[in-house]
């Protein structure tokens, strides 16, 4: 009931609401698909008619190339995926990607195959406990700073689209426009859901980003 009641969106917390949506999957498989999915199959079907049954075939065949059955644990299953999908297609490329047409000059980090190979020969519990991520990490950070710089909180580097998405303006012209290319594809009254949704306090700022780059990518390929 905890789950059910987090995941149909009472809870305004995305973490907790993403983590209950995930942990009331039936299989390990579709649980690694909803804690990386930006919209729930249903959604997608809501926006666009159509069901995804691409993503759930996409991770099943790094699952088994990966031989996640033969890891110790299912979060040393979950990393093995992360490492091979979304760190190399999406925050990696993302940073190369939008720095440099930004002019801007960034430095994604170096992945030296065998140190990632070493990380991946280690325990789990050397990695992430409950409580602690990057333990190995921070403990030998610790030799070199002080602890009141390696244990203090995280901050996060995000773009202010949360704080932007909530007023009403460009966006919606954008998005809920009858006349685009996207609304031949879109359900605008879906979108307009997903917008009223943001507004009302879920944070929907990863899901109107999408819409946004599907919307350009859409205007670029006519």
């Amino acid at each position: 009931m905890i789950h059910a009641s987090l995941s149909a969106g009472k809870c305004k917390n995305e973490t907790l609401r993403r983590g209950a949506y995930a942990l009331s999957a039936p299989g390990e498989i579709d649980r690694f698909v909803r804690a990386y999915e930006v919209f729930s199959r249903e959604e997608i079907v809501r926006l666009i008619g159509i069901g995804d049954e691409l993503a759930y075939r996409r991770v099943a065949e790094w699952y088994r190339l990966l031989n996640c059955e033969g890891r110790a644990t299912s979060a040393e299953r979950m990393m093995a995926l992360d490492m091979r999908m979304n760190l190399a297609d999406d925050l990696l490329l993302y940073t190369d990607k939008i720095t440099m047409h930004h002019s801007l000059e960034c430095r994604v980090p170096i992945l030296d195959l065998v140190l990632v190979e070493f990380i991946e020969s280690l325990p789990a519990s050397f990695r992430v406990r409950i409580g602690r991520t990057k333990v190995i990490h921070k403990e030998y950070a610790e030799r070199v700073l002080p602890k009141s710089i390696v244990r203090r909180k995280k901050r996060g580097f995000q773009s202010p689209t949360k704080q932007w998405f909530n007023q009403k303006g460009s966006v919606d012209d954008l998005l809920l426009d009858k006349t685009s290319r996207f609304a031949r594809t879109f359900d605008l009254r879906a979108v307009n859901g997903v917008l009223d949704e943001h507004r009302r306090g879920f944070n929907r700022e990863r899901q109107i980003f999408l819409l946004l780059a599907i919307r350009f990518w859409m205007d670029e390929a006519a």
